[in-house]
């Protein structure tokens, strides 16, 4: 690791090319690891419990391989890089692993869709779980939208110089005379 030394109160940036190859190590990543979450609870229902697979075994598998493609495509579009005619980067996309971005809350849509796949082996009362998805977007649009608008202090009212504030009162004088 190398040492780098930055001025204080300024962040170091990261380059492109580093994004950009980190980025494709985690759509690796998150492609294989959903492809191995899809496959194995369904090779080992298959194999073991095909006798009493339930329409919901089925259902609920479709659903969690939806969310994980929808999830997956949605990185792979925000970590698109754009390049020129002769083969320059022009854009090298979102970086993935950016704390507090959306990339961040696609990982953990995905993680959660992990568990609960891999879970469900044991019980269908797991699928119950991925209701924590939604659960969780409702609180964070509500403590980052709904509420800091809601409970939002009233705006002060604009300090007027006296000079505005003895011509209003003349006005006022005026209009009271007449």
């Amino acid at each position: 690791m190398s040492n780098i030394t930055t001025k204080p109160g300024k962040q170091a940036t990261r380059g492109e090319k580093t994004i950009i190859s980190e980025n494709v190590e985690t759509l690796l990543f998150y492609r294989n690891v959903s492809i191995l979450c899809v496959l194995i609870p369904v090779i080992i229902q298959m194999c073991l419990f095909y006798d009493t697979l339930s329409t919901t075994f089925y259902a609920m598998n479709s659903i969690a391989t939806a969310v994980l493609w929808c999830s997956y495509k949605f990185m792979c579009f925000m970590a698109n890089v754009k390049r020129g005619p002769t083969g320059e980067v022009l854009d090298c996309g979102t970086d993935l692993n950016m704390t507090n971005g959306m990339a961040e809350h696609c990982k953990d849509l995905s993680i959660l869709t992990w568990i609960v796949l891999i879970s469900s082996m044991f019980s269908e009362w797991l699928w119950l779980a991925l209701l924590l998805a939604p659960l969780r977007a409702l609180y964070m649009f509500w403590v980052h939208v709904a509420a800091p608008w809601i409970f939002a202090p009233p705006p002060d009212e604009e300090e007027i110089s006296e000079k505005k504030q003895r011509r209003m009162e003349r006005k006022q004088m005026k209009y009271k005379r007449a």
